[in-house]
């Protein structure tokens, strides 16, 4: 499992530096890299449903008053990066941290979190050892030319990573169709 340190690194050597032992190694590259990973971290979590960034939560319900048009918020997980659904599945809508709706009872959400390094495929570490290069490449090797032909290697990567990811769960299967079953005759 790589760390954020292996990550950064690896950016760094695609690039043509050194690797690093800290993140708070001297030097304007490693300063680049690391102010911005977290941004390009997040980026990539949410740019794609990914299996292992996948979490479960119950809500917890809170004592605030109506807005909008809803009766009840809930706190949203703290880690929380892109919510994929809600169950029950009624209309909601989110305000800063926490989520309004009209349901009562409990509330779970399917979402997308900020997890650590330690839960990245490797596939996913090298797409984003590949996504930091893209964005470094610029401002610590000023060249276009450079940029350009990472990005292509990162599209390699990603889809790469997603192919995958994709992989690793089973296709859910369409129980109904009722304009197929009529386009068929059933």
């Amino acid at each position: 499992m790589a760390s954020k340190i292996d990550i950064i690194s690896n950016a760094l050597l695609i690039l043509g530096h050194d690797t690093i032992n800290s993140l708070s190694d001297p030097g304007r590259v490693v300063r680049i890299a690391v102010s911005l990973y977290d941004d390009i971290k997040e980026d990539e979590l949410t740019s794609s449903n990914w299996t292992f960034a996948k979490q479960q939560a119950q809500l917890a319900k809170l004592s605030v008053g109506p807005i909008d048009q809803f009766e009840s918020a809930y706190q949203l997980p703290s880690d929380l990066l892109k919510v994929l659904y809600i169950t029950p599945r009624v209309r909601y809508k989110i305000y800063g941290d926490k989520l309004y709706t009209n349901e009562s009872g409990a509330v779970f959400i399917n979402y997308i979190a900020n997890v650590s390094e330690t839960m990245f495929t490797p596939t996913f570490s090298r797409m984003l050892s590949m996504a930091l290069a893209v964005d470094e490449s610029i401002p610590i090797r000023e060249g276009f030319t450079t940029s350009q032909l990472l990005e292509q290697r990162y599209l390699k990567r990603r889809a790469r990573a997603t192919q995958t990811d994709s992989s690793q769960n089973p296709q859910d299967r369409i129980a109904s169709n009722p304009l197929l079953a009529a386009r068929l005759g059933g």
